[in-house]
């Protein structure tokens, strides 16, 4: 007797779709390469348009880079003043920027009142004051190369530019998750709001919190990449750029670690567990979370054990209780929210009004979306992102402020925040977006950031090369300052990153929709979203076999948007 299997038969065109090895001829390690050279051109020229040690703390970072790379690690020896040690650094990089004092805080001050700056010839290892000696050493190890064999403003602007390079690579992995995330066409527009003016300009900068804002960025995207292809195509490369994220990102600040546990939670708890059990049996998946795993241990211990002890440097703030601190803290969030989008040099400059009303309206946008979508699994995330943006800042910082008063400046949560766009945006797709025209919807918002991040530069370069109070008819004459080589080359190099990212992501848009537009997870056909079983009651992931006979076939039809629930 013949038994007949109840199971419906799947058709060929019903499959999980194929991620595809290109589009055309973008494929996802072009498509990486060029959005790091477009993202870098903007990085250099706020690493050459700003004058030096004019970003927040800037001064403390690079001698910690040149203590870190001649070999001091934990922090140097104590000093009498609270929350800073001194290290040893070479006399010719000893003194970034000069004395910078006349214009740190005084918009109204151009950068030129720093005196003349006198660089030793010595590379005889001198005593320097840093805030930041006990901080983890990853990050420093990178950007403080060129202060071995460089010297004076040629070492700064050089660590700057490897700054630069190491969070343009991160820009670049957004734009490798782009073209890969068939169902999300519109991600870059997500990642235009996600990557404010703030981010860009720290992007330039010597601060450990560049790298962890945009390498939280690229987490997010490649977590979701991973975790939401059925086919587990293209595992072993993508695992291994999120082990460098991880690995990177956990070890910038002592929050670090808190924030890649907070962005991949987001994104595991965004998709049935039964659907994605079978990562934990990939060799590449198990590797990679090994080393991102111990990458978070040392992270760990090293906070624990080397920067909290040494602590912070006390604020002129009140140093009020838990409770006071707590609601203090979380009225505040108005203001963290403006520094998120935009306050440059020692937060004393701030962009116009238009700006902040732009980013407020477009991330509103975003956010009013999932709200609407409502509960559903897919925006699980983007909801426990959402709550921690305005939560983590009074969690962490109410039990400090009676020792060290309110330390916390918005772009700390920066890193919270560009996960949560990137995420909820993802999710506004799937449910309330779906009919979009992604291409123009990525050209539109593209356009509209672009133009808020040229605002953002010309409002800074005239802060530094006039005064903030200077009339603007001043910028067409000689200014008391000028960024090296003059103003009108680095503002080109900004205009060709700047455009060229516009350019960039509305051909990812158009590409990945005439590929097949919206095929790229699974559909509710083959997946339930909430119980995690196919139609045939096994795990939703395709076998090792089924994916790597996909990965040989031509792209089939493309799928039509699922409904949303």
């Amino acid at each position: 007797m013949t038994t007949t299997s109840s199971a419906a038969p799947v058709r060929a065109d019903a499959r999980a779709p194929r991620t595809g090895l290109r589009i055309g001829w973008l494929t996802p390690w072009r498509a990486l390469f060029l959005g790091w050279l477009c993202a870098f051109l903007i990085g250099a020229a706020w690493a050459v348009g700003s004058p030096m040690s004019s970003s927040p703390d800037e001064p403390d970072h690079i001698v910690k880079a040149e203590a870190t790379v001649h070999g001091e690690l934990t922090g140097g020896s104590p000093s009498k003043y609270p929350g800073k040690t001194y290290v040893e650094v070479p006399a010719d990089v000893s003194v970034p920027g000069g004395d910078i004092s006349c214009f740190a805080f005084h918009a109204n001050v151009s950068a030129a009142c720093v005196p003349a700056q006198h660089v030793s010839s010595s590379r005889a290892l001198v005593p320097k004051l840093t805030g930041v000696g006990a901080y983890n050493p990853l990050y420093y190890a990178i950007v403080g190369v060129p202060s071995l064999f460089l010297a004076g403003n040629k070492a700064w602007f050089a660590m700057r530019l490897v700054s630069a390079l190491l969070n343009s690579f991160f820009i670049g992995i957004l734009f490798f998750a782009a073209v890969q995330l068939r169902r999300a066409p519109a991600f870059l527009a997500w990642t235009a709001i996600a990557l404010t003016p703030e981010a860009m300009y720290l992007s330039g900068m010597v601060n450990p919190n560049s790298t962890e804002i945009v390498g939280c960025a690229a987490l997010a995207a490649l977590a979701w990449l991973v975790v939401s292809d059925p086919t587990r195509h293209r595992l072993a490369e993508r695992m291994t750029l999120i082990a460098i994220a991880g690995v990177l990102v956990g070890n910038t600040r002592a929050l670090s670690p808190l924030y890649v546990f907070l962005i991949l939670l987001a994104v595991v708890i965004s998709f049935p567990f039964r659907g994605s059990a079978d990562l934990l049996r990939r060799r590449s998946v198990l590797v990679g979370l090994a080393v991102g795993v111990a990458g978070m241990i040392v992270a760990a211990l090293w906070t624990l054990f080397i920067s909290a002890p040494a602590g912070f440097i006390p604020t002129s703030t009140p140093h009020d209780g838990f409770g006071k601190a707590f609601i203090t803290t979380l009225t505040n969030t108005t203001d963290f929210g403006r520094m998120m989008v935009g306050r440059t040099g020692w937060l004393d400059t701030s962009l116009p009004g238009a700006v902040y009303i732009g980013w407020a309206a477009i991330t509103g946008f975003v956010v009013m979306a999932v709200v609407i979508a409502g509960f559903k699994r897919r925006s699980f995330g983007a909801f426990l992102l959402m709550v921690a943006v305005v939560l983590v800042p009074p969690i962490v910082q109410a039990p400090s402020v009676k020792t060290f008063g309110y330390i916390w400046q918005g772009r700390y949560t920066l890193p919270v925040y560009v996960a949560m766009i990137l995420i909820a945006g993802i999710a506004a797709e799937r449910y309330v977006l779906r009919r979009l025209d992604a291409p123009r919807i990525v050209a539109i918002v593209t356009a509209a950031t672009g133009v808020g991040q040229l605002t953002a530069w010309v409002v800074t370069y005239r802060r530094y090369a006039t005064g903030i109070t200077a009339p603007w008819r001043d910028l067409l004459h000689a200014t008391p300052w000028a960024p090296p080589g003059g103003p009108i080359p680095v503002t080109v190099i900004f205009l060709l990153g700047t455009v060229g990212t516009c350019v960039l992501s509305f051909f990812v848009s158009r590409s990945v929709v005439a590929a097949g537009g919206t095929g790229f997870e699974l559909s509710e056909a083959a997946i339930d979203e909430e119980t995690g079983e196919g139609t045939d009651g096994a795990a939703g992931a395709v076998p090792d076999d089924a994916s790597r006979d996909l990965a040989r076939e031509p792209a089939g039809p493309a799928w039509a948007p699922e409904p949303g629930r």
